[in-house]
């Protein structure tokens, strides 16, 4: 049963109140109903598994767009609120028929079916299943991938790197990203994914085109001489203990004036897992100690010991960047982690150093995955569409650019 919010109220505790009459319902009849509750937004996430069994934490995906935009870079800051008996929804899959009111390409359906695959979503149809072409029903019947979905560990995938291209479009991203998901038994799925298309822009694109793109955060090669890499967290406010992070120049090599600079901003004054930061606005002042305006204090942050950049309105929420800036659960993992080298602020996953806008030129060619960081030292990749095996130490994709390609492989131990 899916209950939908409509028209319902956005306060949190309000909502979950109204929700929990609707399982508490459900749970006195005395049968196994799978309830999904539809509130469109990721703050439903943490509380989600107290109150059915899917919870929507994104807006509606009807094009190749809200794959990426509504589903993709909002459940990827999740994978902690997934298990057993209680999943992220990200709304339903698409075919490629032509005779539906929404399609996608073949590669599209196809690498969406891949990714709802590795993050433990649903597999509902959103078409008519009477006229499902060929292809959309080899895409749907393969066994093997539906069990890694189903596997009965119940681990959401999680995002192990991803490289981000300025694109003139930024709700059609240019971006390479590697997935993993751990499976019962040991195992592990693999998964390779390249948006790159014609919309990327070359590194010698107008500034005036690199404008929104330089305002999402990244991480590249660190490198003490890009101005993007350039960073001020500001000394500490003596009544609060909040600072300010502020960036000195954009990707396209824009630097800012000193009183112009541009701050990491919490958008929309979202205080939710998942919510976007970028640096598209200019600093502000701090707020004053006692204030409550959420508003006043979204480009506000406090550095603690271990490194991480928490929310100050809401000190639970630490900074991610991963396929794009975030809000996450503090947790500790290394995401949240920011070494302070000069100017420069490193990322404990040693993907490289945060930077404001995503670097120009072309995508890599190449994705790889070496075994070594599961404590492997040989393990066999499988293809989990042509079926071919190989026994290696690493894997690389043949993921080459267009228009979403995709890979997926099961892992399995050999030594």
């Amino acid at each position: 049963m899916k209950e939908d919010s409509c028209n319902a109220t956005g306060n949190h505790s309000e909502a979950f109140a109204q929700y929990g009459l609707m399982r508490d319902a459900l749970n006195k009849t005395g049968r196994k109903i799978y309830f999904d509750l539809c509130g469109w937004s990721s703050w439903y996430a943490p509380a989600g598994s107290t109150l059915g069994n899917a919870w929507r934490v994104g807006y509606d995906v009807n094009n190749w767009g809200g794959v990426l935009n509504n589903a993709i870079s909002v459940d990827k800051s999740l994978a902690q609120y997934a298990g057993p008996g209680g999943f992220n929804d990200i709304d339903a899959l698409i075919g490629t028929s032509a005779h539906t009111a929404v399609h996608l390409t073949e590669t599209q359906s196809r690498t969406q079916f891949n990714l709802w695959v590795m993050l433990s979503a649903q597999l509902i149809i959103g078409g008519s299943i009477l006229n499902l072409n060929a292809f959309d029903l080899t895409t749907y019947t393969n066994k093997k991938m539906i069990a890694i979905n189903q596997d009965v560990l119940g681990k959401q995938g999680s995002l192990q790197m991803q490289y981000t291209q300025k694109s003139i479009n930024p709700y059609d991203p240019s971006i390479q990203q590697i997935w993993l998901k751990q499976l019962s038994g040991g195992k592990y799925a693999l998964a390779f994914v390249n948006t790159t298309n014609s919309s990327s822009m070359p590194a010698s694109f107008s500034a005036a085109a690199r404008a929104d793109a330089s305002a999402q955060l990244a991480l590249a090669p660190c490198n003490s001489s890009d101005p993007a890499q350039q960073w001020n967290v500001s000394a500490a406010d003596p009544a609060t203990g909040d600072v300010t992070v502020s960036t000195f120049a954009d990707t396209g090599g824009n630097v800012y004036k000193p009183t112009q600079l541009h701050c990491l901003e919490i958008n929309a004054c979202n205080y939710d897992p998942g919510s976007k930061v970028d640096t598209h606005y200019t600093c502000k002042k701090l707020p004053a100690k006692g204030s409550k305006d959420k508003c006043a204090a979204n480009m506000a942050w406090k550095l603690s010991k271990g490194s991480a950049l928490s929310a100050a309105f809401d000190a639970s929420l630490c900074l991610e960047v991963m396929g794009g800036g975030s809000l996450g659960t503090c947790d500790g993992s290394k995401a949240q982690a920011w070494a302070r080298k000069g100017q420069q602020l490193e990322s404990g996953t040693g993907f490289g150093c945060l930077s404001n806008g995503a670097p120009g030129g072309d995508a890599p060619t190449v994705l790889s995955f070496n075994v070594e960081g599961l404590g492997w030292k040989i393990a066999t990749f499988t293809d989990m569409w042509s079926g071919k095996a190989v026994t290696a130490a690493s894997i690389s994709s043949q993921v080459s650019r267009g228009d979403g390609v995709s890979q997926v492989f099961l892992l399995s131990k050999k030594s």
